[in-house]
């Protein structure tokens, strides 16, 4: 990093730099770019271990202002153990001021975590503007999940994709209530469904949340759900989230009509 003061002071128009890591020089191990001497020896250890720095981006405090104040403004991380949804607030220390921030699943991640452990380390970024969470699903406790479906009797009768966005708004809702300066909540998640006559299937969710004054959230844009006509939800369930033909995708083989107003 010793270019960046003379790059930064030769292009005093700068907003924005960011900086992506493609060839794991430094995202396990934050140590190599970041001060991490605000954390105690195994506050340090639960983050390298537990969490790995994907990108990150930097802005200036004022127009032209020196290397030294410009401040973390944008984080991208991917949780690669369970001690990582722990260890997701000591970015809140490190960097207060971050505004936007992406939390995602580890490629080869294979974990579970608290619902509540993850609503509670979000939480915890007082200028969070806007968040972004992909491919959280699969490892939330499904048991802590508060319920908004039918029975599992009924609920294995439809997509994963709607049991993911049933879970994700909930989730999203919550973080929503006590995030004080959050404004915008973009959720991505994918997987497959199972069908023991037909086979695999894939589905996918691509939603964004405004939050309202209040502290709710609602749609923003239109929200893209894709997954196979076997698994369409009943109405009752389609109509309670949302689930329409404008915003849904179905895929054949088809178990009936999905098209829904």
């Amino acid at each position: 990093m010793s270019w960046a003061p003379a790059f930064v002071e030769r292009h005093t128009s700068l907003k924005v730099v960011k900086f992506f890591d493609r060839n794991t020089l430094w995202s396990h191990d934050w140590a190599k770019l970041w001060p991490l001497s605000a954390l105690d020896v195994a506050d340090r250890q639960e983050l390298i271990g537990g969490v790995n720095l994907v990108a990150f981006s930097i802005s200036p405090t004022k127009p032209g202002a020196s290397l030294e104040d410009w401040q973390v403004v944008h984080v991208e991380m991917e949780l690669t153990k369970a001690t990582g949804v722990r260890a997701v607030p000591f970015v809140a220390v490190l960097a207060h001021r971050v505004s936007s921030l992406t939390l995602r699943m580890g490629p080869m991640a294979s974990f579970t975590m608290h619902f509540s452990d993850l609503v509670s380390s979000l939480c915890r970024f007082p200028s969070l503007r806007k968040l972004e969470l992909d491919h959280l699903y699969s490892s939330l406790l499904k048991e802590e999940i508060p319920c908004v479906l039918p029975s599992q009797d009924t609920a294995a009768q439809f997509s994963g994709c709607v049991d993911a966005h049933a879970a994700l708004r909930t989730l999203s809702a919550l973080i929503s209530k006590c995030a004080p300066s959050l404004l915008l909540i973009h959720v991505t998640d994918g997987d497959y469904d199972i069908h023991k006559r037909y086979g695999t299937y894939s589905w996918s969710l691509d939603v964004t949340y405004k939050v309202t004054s209040n502290r709710e959230i609602d749609f923003d844009g239109i929200p893209r759900f894709a997954m196979t006509g076997l698994f369409c939800p009943p109405d009752e369930i389609a109509s309670r989230l949302c689930i329409t033909a404008r915003n849904t995708r179905y895929h054949p083989p088809f178990r009936t009509i999905c098209a829904r107003p």
